[in-house]
């Protein structure tokens, strides 16, 4: 779990100084990439159905874009804590 968060941690320049706010940029995201055609994000109030609705007004520049891809490509630099080394069988 902590991987996921060290993961979004990377992805930072898509909100900060954008204008779109986290949950914004990460519907963005997702939808920069053509292997997705929707997003069902949990919403539980009004205001957050209204937020991210809104991300279809903040797509992801073309730059955006290629670094989301680059990060994705290279595990957003985390090393994944939690792999566990299989035991040889006997």
């Amino acid at each position: 779990m902590l991987d996921n968060f060290d993961k979004a941690d990377t992805l930072a320049f898509l909100w900060e100084g954008t204008g779109r706010t986290r949950g914004q940029a990460a519907i963005a995201a997702i939808l920069s990439n053509p292997n997705f055609t929707n997003v069902l994000p949990t919403c539980v109030t009004v205001e957050e159905i209204d937020e991210y609705a809104a991300a279809t007004e903040f797509p992801l520049t073309l730059e955006e874009t290629a670094a989301v891809e680059a990060l994705w490509s290279e595990n957003f630099g985390v090393t994944n804590r939690y792999e566990m080394k299989l035991k040889a069988s006997r």
